[in-house]
């Protein structure tokens, strides 16, 4: 409906918060997500959002009151909103194999265990997670409270969570006045306002959502890691695709909220429609 629309155009119109590229990476990931929305205007109209699927449910007029009043009443948009404004964005960097050491236990004939240490090799995902909350203490309390828990340990400027390094490699999280970023690798960041953040700040003046996939990189990391049929599909699709790209515009068209998908291809010579059925007929052979 028209009054929804217009309260759907409020939420997708948010004006992002710029300190986030500084943990943006320089060059493109294997694969990304960003998405930027109005959280205080989400927040304050899911009363209204309620009300108009409860509508279309058989609930009497008078209780779909007590349900909306109870929403204002337990939403309050102003505190909430801070906690997390809006921002999110997520980034694939790279798989990378580390060694780490694991614990596993080993029982004798006599069922008594004993514990076995010994180093492994293992794929991680190298990943970055960035995010607003403007709210004045709640962020600093929390991490204080990492600390004297010893979930955290304070390293300069990042705090490392403890715990992780056999599963996810070093996680930290860093938190830049309104920015807090977690990840497991300090190398991505953006120091010299790199083509990728201009690409992206570019993209995201018109979406508030976008995601890509960069198909040959992400080729690359597939196959160094596995080497099968599925791989060697993968490599094939790589040479002929560039990228998958997923967006939604900050404006709604004729009250729709519209995402779009994207298949670029590398190659000029014939119809993106047929490459796509030609490549599906490869597959099957």
């Amino acid at each position: 409906s028209k009054p929804l629309a217009d309260i759907m155009n409020k939420i997708t119109n948010r004006k992002i918060n710029k300190n986030i590229y500084n943990y943006f990476p320089d060059k493109k990931p294997l694969g990304y997500m960003t998405y930027h929305i109005n959280t205080k205007e989400a927040l304050k109209n899911i009363p209204a959002f309620t009300s108009e699927i409860i509508n279309n449910i058989a609930f009497a007029k008078d209780d779909i009151t007590i349900v909306t009043d109870l929403i204002s009443t337990i939403v309050d948009e102003e505190a909430t909103a801070t906690l997390f404004d809006g921002d999110l964005s997520l980034f694939l960097h790279d798989v990378k194999k580390v060694e780490v050491l694991t614990k596993s236990y080993e029982y004798d004939d006599n069922y008594e265990q004993t514990e076995v240490e010994k180093m492994e090799t293992k794929s991680i995902p190298l990943f970055t997670m960035v995010f607003t909350s403007t709210h004045p203490t709640f962020g600093d309390k929390l991490l204080q409270l990492g600390i004297r828990k010893k979930f955290l340990v304070q390293k300069g400027d990042y705090y490392e969570i403890t715990g992780t390094q056999g599963k996810y490699g070093d996680l930290f999280i860093i938190k830049d006045k309104d920015v807090i970023v977690i990840g497991n690798s300090h190398e991505y960041f953006n120091t010299n306002n790199g083509s990728f953040v201009k690409e992206v700040k570019k993209d995201l003046k018109q979406s508030y959502f976008l995601g890509k996939v960069n198909i040959p990189e992400a080729s690359r990391a597939y196959s160094e890691e596995t080497k099968n049929t599925n791989s060697k599909k993968f490599e094939q699709f790589a040479t002929q695709f560039s990228d998958i790209t997923l967006q939604s515009s900050k404006k709604l068209i004729d009250n729709k909220l519209k995402f779009e998908l994207r298949l670029n291809s590398l190659k000029s010579n014939k119809n993106i429609i047929l490459q796509t059925l030609d490549f599906v007929e490869e597959l099957g052979k």
